[in-house]
């Protein structure tokens, strides 16, 4: 990169742009989760063909955003609309995003077993109201069933997780 002041270049500059390595794996991770990476740059030299000599594009939505106008970004101000600040990387903060997103698919799954379990277990309650076996049912019997049912959602609980 030159820099020129008044038509006169003054410096050449040697630049070497590096990817931090989890970079691509927390792009994963958001790609999983429905999210398209835009990164946001008035730097020249940061592009979309830059870009794909580090990390696999095809795989992944990521684009390059240049500012349009680059006057406004100089200005200094007091105060300023925020979006999440993290004390951390960038990557623990979107890691809590596609956590959010695993938990909320988990949530639902777990919604949809208890939901087939009241079913089950309905059905069962008549069943044994038509036989007429209400009273002879042992309460481990009924033991085994809450048992049975806690196994589905702890394992769907575990595995959506990792």
């Amino acid at each position: 990169m030159y820099l020129v002041c008044d038509d006169e270049v003054i410096a050449k500059l040697y630049i070497r742009y590096r990817i931090d390595p989890g970079f691509e794996v927390t792009v994963k991770r958001l790609y999983k989760s429905g999210i398209c990476v835009g990164i946001k740059t008035v730097d020249p030299n940061i592009n979309d063909e830059m870009l794909s000599t580090k990390i696999k594009l095809a795989r992944y939505p990521v684009r390059v955003l240049k500012y349009s106008d680059i006057s406004g970004s100089r200005r200094g101000s007091d105060r300023t609309d925020s979006g999440i600040v993290s004390k951390k990387s960038a990557k623990a903060l979107l890691s809590v995003f596609t956590l959010c997103d695993r938990i909320k698919h988990v949530t639902k799954t777990n919604i949809a077993v208890d939901i087939i379990t009241m079913i089950t277990g309905l059905a069962v309650c008549i069943a044994t109201a038509v036989i007429g076996s209400v009273v002879s049912v042992p309460s481990l019997y009924v033991a085994l069933f809450q048992l049975f049912w806690l196994i589905p959602v702890y394992l769907m609980s575990k595995f959506m997780l990792l």
